[in-house]
């Protein structure tokens, strides 16, 4: 069995962050049940909770607002169509800022995404 990195982020509002990941990212929901969300995209893993499923006890429990969501990570996602994703992450509801896209120094071009959930999200494309 080969080791795998999931990620679980903790959202205001679960059906606004599946259609976010569903319909710009291409992630298939395989859950969706009482505030908690399962999505995948090939071998990538993606849960979504609300704060309120955290009992007591938890590291998060009591611990989460909607300002320091997502403080000090960078949440990378790799695409094959990096415009195409740019246009559509643009238009959506989810979307509290976005850059534009910029070719890099270290062979990618990519652009940053600010979620409502304060999540910060690098899009990547590698370049030919």
């Amino acid at each position: 069995m080969k080791n795998q990195i999931f990620i679980e982020l903790c959202v205001q509002d679960i059906d606004s962050n599946i259609d976010f990941f569903t319909t710009i990212f291409g992630f298939s929901c395989d859950k969706n049940k009482e505030g908690f969300a399962e999505l995948h995209y090939e071998d990538s893993r993606m849960l979504l909770n609300i704060e309120k499923n955290y009992k007591e006890g938890h590291h998060f429990s009591n611990k989460i607002n909607q300002d320091s969501n997502g403080y000090g990570v960078e949440i990378g996602i790799q695409v094959s169509d990096i415009e195409e994703i740019h246009t559509e992450a643009k238009k959506h509801s989810m979307v509290k800022a976005i850059t534009e896209v910029r070719e890099q120094p270290w062979g990618s071009k990519d652009f940053r995404i600010v979620t409502k959930d304060n999540y910060y999200l690098r899009i990547t494309q590698k370049m030919a």
